[in-house]
């Protein structure tokens, strides 16, 4: 039995191996946890199926290399193809058909391959996943059992906690911390054991419990290693480190630029598809928080007069977690897969995307025509970040061919156009050609036939057909584009009136179903798609209005829209199909929300006023913090706003977007990248991965979107002068207190040039730092200051205080810490006389001392307790006056202010200290 133990047991022991399959199943749950695509469950499978098999060919049967390899290869093999049909439906018949189907789809995507075509197999990346981590378990297992190789066998592993942790925000720093706390107690422990076994071989003596011994060093030393890591935090985002690490990063980047190629519909990180994580991964939805990733890599190169933000996507629908395009579709994600990107022609789109070829000009509302100017600007990409191409104001064309997803109208509701005198501009585009068809077609009827049977017409049956369009030349045309606007989902239907000589003429149409609304363009998707070397011209139209202008907007505007198409509100009249989708909020969306956003703007007469006041509130409110996790609660924003005030662009942008929806303001967020850099190598703007931003774009009708930026890293985009608002606001019911007045020229110049990405974490207002709550306070000093001594000494000061009150606990930990700091307690003394020599010997200490003691007298001696006031001030005291005091009395060794002993606890001297 006992040999068949030994057979069993590896070399290094039980609990080496034993973390070391911890730390296996730790990295496959991360590549799950990633969720690059789905199905990534067979990264968990594949890496234990390896770990464990390496354990059974190393160490029970011991086969010799040569023969363990093509085993394990061929255990392997069936291993990871019986993962990946397990996958398939059985309605595709046994495993022998699964496998047939799986073969053919590989044979498909080499062909792509060779061929240069467009490619993409979901299956064949699991397949990739999980040879990769079968290959991960097996060899990190076998190096460890085998061969003793404690640094190369958790390497492996580690190195996919890695890249999970550093690609995808879906990941926790938790894995990193686990991970670490593993690899040291796995090598520590093998390399103390081999350490241990040349000692007995040369016979050296040593303690019995000595690997136990240093297997708790081990262990504390990971703790000390993260806490350094938790109150030190490294960054790469400093220029320095980045100019460093840049060579050896370009091989990774190389890695991934080759699989993204190959496999383009897997998501990137942030479970969003194609892209660099989260918002900044321009995809269809992002979720609001999670550490903002962003590295210095290039990604576009800019050249033209200004240097611009630059727009990828906007988003219109707020779920109460993120923000998502309503002109994409939700799909069940149970019975249907949602395309890479809206140019996917396999999904039908409910929203129109209109195709244009290079250099055609695209509609533009004129409608929101006013003080604008056109610029041009050449674009050439440097790394693909989403499937849109980056542009700025309103496009007029571009010089690649382009799809344009534009939100829509609504399609209930029946709308007129009148021949004669609707302008042509007022007219839909798709439209158009009906409407000049109508206008230069007059029908009339052929005279009735003698014959007992007259020909059929055979547009008759037809739901838009008269009688008296009978053998009309128009009819051909005319059906053919009925048809067309059938298939789009457009009802038409007409009126006519008669001439008096016999003829007939089309008056006006009717129409219903879903249009492109021209005002509202989401984004552009190059027809053949976004690459590294695509470079294109853009002709575009961007605003210049003044705040003066803006505050009149949608006053006495209805002569530029059909009236029958507005929606008048406090602030001015819009659109109305755009009003209500701009201003659409969900139930989530809390009261305490709703009425911040209407004390913020009472008093303001027009939606630039409330809008500044918004940005400005909203730039002093929240800390800047690129470290910020996910918002929790019942809706993101009431958390940013109230709970945790905290964030990046992310939360500035949909904290203002929703207070503006909730007052009636129709606003979006739009998410690109902030202006970059000048670089004459290279010759132009440079805008980098960390460039990437979110900010918020307000609808002023006759104007369209004009940009804000509520992000406090970022400078405020200036247009002129401020509103004047030197009366301030009225106490906030819900804060407590005044709330700001717009502070864009406020002297926070320090702050301003911080980029998105720069692994700033910080507050740009002075003020915020207060907000930080008083835990996390004590909890940042403790550690700063005592470090490893607080985990010394955390039994001892705990000891004997659970059971008491909270005075007794204050003035027990008076008492313990006093002592330390050199003021013992005799027993004679009273808890007064004991707090009254506190606070002689450390000057700022005596009142909340003797708050203390007079709450522990008066609770043991007079059978009277506390009110929770009461204890909560002196609770507070102990927090800000007596502990920091003693502490530093600690930390630096020094002697508390001398005093005559004999007369430190007699009548005399309490009455001498006391007047």
């Amino acid at each position: 039995m006992t040999w068949w133990w030994n057979r069993l047991t590896p070399r290094v022991g039980w609990f080496p191996f034993g973390l070391l399959l911890v730390l296996d199943l730790l990295a496959g749950y991360s590549t799950y946890r990633a969720e690059w695509s789905d199905g990534l469950i067979v990264a968990v499978r594949a890496i234990m199926i390896g770990s464990v098999l390496a354990y059974l060919l190393a160490r029970p049967l011991g086969l010799p290399d040569w023969a363990a390899h093509p085993v394990a290869s061929l255990f392997g093999t069936l291993s990871v193809l019986w993962i990946l049909q397990d996958l398939l439906s059985d309605e595709l018949g046994g495993w022998r058909d699964k496998l047939a189907f799986l073969w053919l789809r590989w044979e498909r995507w080499f062909a792509a391959v060779q061929d240069g075509q467009p490619r993409d197999d979901y299956y064949l990346f699991l397949l990739l996943i999980a040879v990769t981590h079968f290959l991960v378990g097996y060899l990190s297992s076998w190096l460890l059992v085998r061969h003793d190789h404690a640094w190369v066998s958790v390497l492996l592993p580690s190195i996919v906690i890695l890249i999970n942790a550093g690609y995808s925000r879906e990941v926790s720093p938790l894995f990193v911390a686990i991970m670490i706390v593993l690899d040291l107690l796995i090598v520590g422990r093998v390399t103390f054991m081999q350490r241990l076994w040349r000692w007995r071989a040369r016979g050296f003596p040593h303690a019995s419990g000595i690997a136990w011994q240093a297997l708790w060093v081990l262990s504390w030393l990971s703790v000390a290693l993260l806490l350094v890591g938790w109150i030190v935090p490294l960054s790469t985002h400093s220029p320095r480190v980045s100019a460093l690490l840049q060579p050896t990063s370009r091989p990774w980047n190389e890695v991934r630029d080759t699989l993204a190629e190959w496999f383009p519909s897997v998501r990137g990180p942030g479970g969003t598809r194609g892209g660099v994580g989260g918002f900044a991964s321009f995809g269809d939805r992002f979720e609001i928080g999670g550490p903002l990733r962003l590295s210095d890599e290039p990604v576009l190169l800019v050249s033209g007069l200004e240097v611009p933000y630059l727009t990828v996507r906007t988003y219109d629908l707020y779920t109460g977690r993120g923000w998502r395009s309503s002109a994409v579709p939700e799909l069940d994600p149970e019975t249907s897969t949602p395309p890479s990107s809206p140019t996917d022609q396999s999904v039908v789109q409910p929203a129109p995307l209109l195709e244009f070829a290079s250099g055609e000009e695209m509609p533009q509302d004129r409608s929101i025509a006013l003080e604008r100017q056109t610029l041009a600007y050449h674009v050439e990409v440097l790394q693909a970040r989403g499937a849109a191409l980056p542009i700025t104001g309103t496009p007029v064309s571009v010089s690649v061919p382009v799809r344009a997803l534009h939100g829509w109208t609504n399609g209930n509701d029946w709308r007129t156009i009148e021949l004669e005198s609707t302008p042509e501009e007022q007219i839909p585009r798709e439209l158009r050609p009906l409407a000049q068809l109508l206008r230069d077609t007059v029908f009339r009827p052929p005279a009735e036939e003698a014959s007992a049977t007259p020909t059929p017409d055979p547009y008759a049956d037809r739901a838009w057909y008269w009688s008296f369009m009978r053998g009309s030349p128009a009819l051909p045309e005319l059906d053919t584009l009925m048809n067309q606007l059938a298939v789009r989902g457009i009802e038409v239907t007409f009126w006519w009136e008669a001439g008096a000589d016999d003829s007939f003429r089309i008056v006006r149409v009717a129409y219903r179903g879903r249009l492109p609304d021209y005002a509202d363009l989401e984004a552009l998707f190059p027809t053949e798609g976004v690459s590294r070397g695509l470079s294109y011209d853009l002709v575009t139209t961007v605003s210049r209005a003044t705040p003066e202008q803006l505050r009149a907007a949608g006053r006495g505007n209805g002569d530029t829209v059909d009236s029958g198409n507005l929606e008048a509100s406090v602030y001015g009249v819009y659109p109305r199909d755009l009003y209500r989708r701009y201003t659409q909020l969900p139930e989530s969306v809390t009261e305490r929300t709703r009425q911040l956003a209407l004390a913020l703007a009472a008093g303001k007469s027009n939606a630039y006023d409330v809008a500044a006041t918004i940005e400005a509130f909203v730039r002093q409110r929240i800390a800047y913090n690129e470290a910020a996790p996910t918002p929790s609660g019942i809706d993101a924003v009431d958390t940013v706003l109230f709970v945790r005030p905290e964030g990046y662009c992310t939360f500035y942008a949909s904290a203002m977007a929703v207070l503006l929806r909730a007052v009636g303001i129709p606003a979006r967020i739009a998410v690109g990248y902030y202006p970059g850099e000048s670089n004459g190598e290279m010759g132009g703007i440079v805008y980098r991965d960390r460039n990437a931003h979110a900010w918020v774009e307000v609808f002023f009708p006759g104007y369209g979107w004009i940009p804000f930026e509520p992000t406090a890293s970022r400078p405020p985009l200036l247009r002129g002068s401020v509103a004047e608002q030197a009366d301030w606001l009225p106490m906030d019911p819900i804060l407590g207190a005044n709330l700001p007045t717009d502070e864009r020229f406020g002297l926070r110049l320090s702050e301003l040039d911080r980029s998105e990405g720069a692994g700033a974490v910080g507050t740009a207002a002075a003020t915020n730092q207060s907000r930080a709550s008083a835990s996390r306070i004590v909890v940042g000093v403790s550690l700063a200051v005592l470090g490893m001594l607080v985990l010394a000494v955390t039994l001892w000061w705990f000891w004997g205080s659970w059971r008491l009150s909270p005075a007794g606990r204050l003035y027990l930990r008076l008492c313990r810490l006093g002592r330390v700091a050199g003021v013992p307690l005799r027993e004679s003394m009273t808890p007064l006389e004991y707090a009254w020599e506190i606070g002689r010997r450390f000057p700022g200490t005596r009142r909340a001392a003797e708050m203390i003691a007079f709450l522990y007298t008066r609770e043991q001696y007079g059978q009277r307790s506390g009110s929770e006031q009461e204890v909560r001030i002196a609770a507070r005291g102990w927090r800000e006056s007596i502990r920091p005091r003693l502490l530093r009395a600690i930390v630096r060794w020094q002697k508390p202010l001398g005093m005559d002993e004999s007369d430190a606890w007699t009548m005399r001297g309490r009455w001498e200290r006391q007047y």
